[in-house]
């Protein structure tokens, strides 16, 4: 099942929910469509941090609640206040407020095999590797190819398909 069509079901199943729990199911299929480096080894957990971000604290807080399991591994949320390291941190999502620290974040990200996610606009600019953009039309998923392979992940052509490259 491609994962635009995954994802307009779980919406549909849901009712109108709102744009964070919309980006947190999104945050949730992205873990299947994306492969981590072989550095990061297959976790005994799969840890979700979240940084700068209520709303989304909220949302990816219900979200692991309710998938129990990503990526084959128990998953838990972290939450991570400013200054904290990602290091243990499989996939971060950079609230509006940790943006002027993501290229540092980005650099650690790059030791750690920690995916770095966002939902403000251009933040693939800025150092995510991903931004899931919320817009009147729908969401839309920002991708910075390159760097996200330059980091090692191997992210799937079906993703490939439907992301835009970050403007």
């Amino acid at each position: 099942m491609s994962f635009v069509v995954a994802l307009i079901m779980a919406i549909s199943l849901t009712g109108a929910p709102s744009g964070p729990d919309v980006k947190s199911e999104l945050v949730r299929r992205l873990t299947h469509y994306v492969t981590w480096p072989a550095s990061s080894n297959p976790p005994e957990q799969f840890v979700i941090c979240v940084m700068a971000d209520p709303e989304m604290r909220r949302a990816l807080d219900a979200m692991v609640s309710r998938a129990k399991e990503l990526r084959d591994a128990p998953c838990r949320l972290e939450v991570l206040e400013d200054g904290d390291d990602i290091a243990g941190c499989h996939l971060a999502w950079l609230g509006k407020a940790a943006l002027p620290r993501a290229s540092e974040l980005r650099r650690r990200a790059r030791a750690t095999g920690s995916l770095l996610v966002s939902g403000e606009p251009a933040s693939c600019r800025k150092g995510a590797h991903f931004s899931l953009i919320q817009r009147e039309s729908g969401f839309t998923v920002q991708i910075d190819r390159a760097g996200t392979q330059a980091d090692g992940f191997s992210v799937s052509s079906k993703l490939h398909r439907v992301a835009e490259d970050c403007p």
